[in-house]
């Protein structure tokens, strides 16, 4: 239990600082965060008074300051939880987080004059003000997005959907990030893909109809793959927040169009799955449609 603990601890501190650095915050007044030394408490409990602090000159800091209250952090924490075990056997050194409290004082102190104060007393190992943080929940503003595109963010049922808007908070995707469209083409003059320069959009191949065009076969047809890639590529990596179009889940990324299909009912190329076989991708959109997995 003691390690599951742990891993909850390290877990949090990375979700936290990725989460946080997304976020819009606000200070709150009168209240800082500190890591009190090994000999400034005798004993690490929950909550503290100013009685429980060894250092007299931290006491008398406090108490100056309007101190009213002092609440353990991260509560089911012990100092004993700082030697955890590796996967192969050894001994590893995690930070001790017993000896960090919420201390409240008056909300007119200047939180970071009293820290710099804090910071030069023995008692104290590190202080920090406190933060609320609050979403932004990140809205872009495609034309589309509110209506159609439900799975993203389902506007009459909020919940129901990939917490895209959540998501974005935090990332948006990255440019060196190249994602290859297996499917009929992709039509690369799109512009809610491309912004008319393959920079999005790049050179990709085409084993469908043996050519050097991975150009989607448009306008759709009965049961053949045409204006297939394209929406697949867009619901990938639209261009989004452009007032235009759909959102794509990847603002930043790159396309490749991998077209390993033509515009007849069962145009699967063959070479087109050993290309998916070598780039290491497996064509999800043709599973089901006679298409081996090969080993």
């Amino acid at each position: 239990m003691t390690h599951i603990k742990i891993l909850r601890t390290i877990l949090f501190f990375f979700l936290f600082s990725t989460v946080l650095s997304a976020q819009q915050s606000k200070r709150i007044p009168g209240v800082l965060h500190i890591k009190f030394s090994k000999q400034a408490l005798s004993e690490v409990k929950n909550s503290i008074s100013l009685q429980d602090i060894k250092g007299k000159e931290t006491s008398n800091i406090l108490e100056s300051n309007g101190f009213k209250d002092a609440q353990k952090i991260f509560s089911t924490f012990q100092p004993q939880d700082t030697l955890g075990i590796s996967r192969n056997g050894t001994e590893v050194r995690l930070k001790d987080l017993s000896r960090w409290y919420r201390v409240e004082v008056d909300t007119k102190t200047d939180i970071l004059k009293l820290i710099n104060t804090l910071k030069n007393n023995p008692s104290v190992e590190s202080a920090s003000p406190a933060f609320a943080f609050y979403p932004s929940n990140t809205y872009p503003n495609d034309t589309y997005f509110n209506y159609f595109q439900w799975g993203l963010y389902n506007n009459n049922s909020p919940g129901k959907d990939i917490h895209a808007v959540q998501a974005w908070d935090i990332n948006k995707g990255r440019n060196d990030v190249k994602i290859a469209v297996v499917d009929g083409g992709v039509d690369y003059n799109h512009t809610d893909l491309d912004p008319v320069n393959r920079t999005r959009v790049i050179q990709g191949i085409d084993t469908g109809e043996d050519d050097n065009d991975p150009m989607d076969d448009t306008p759709e047809g009965t049961e053949t793959w045409g204006n297939h890639g394209t929406p697949v590529a867009g619901v990938i990596g639209a261009i989004t927040n452009n007032n235009s179009g759909v959102a794509g889940i990847m603002w930043n990324c790159s396309i490749m169009p991998v077209k390993v299909a033509n515009n007849t009912p069962d145009g699967v190329s063959l070479d087109g799955v050993l290309v998916v076989r070598l780039i290491g991708i497996l064509p999800m959109e043709l599973i089901g449609q006679g298409v081996a997995v090969l080993p």
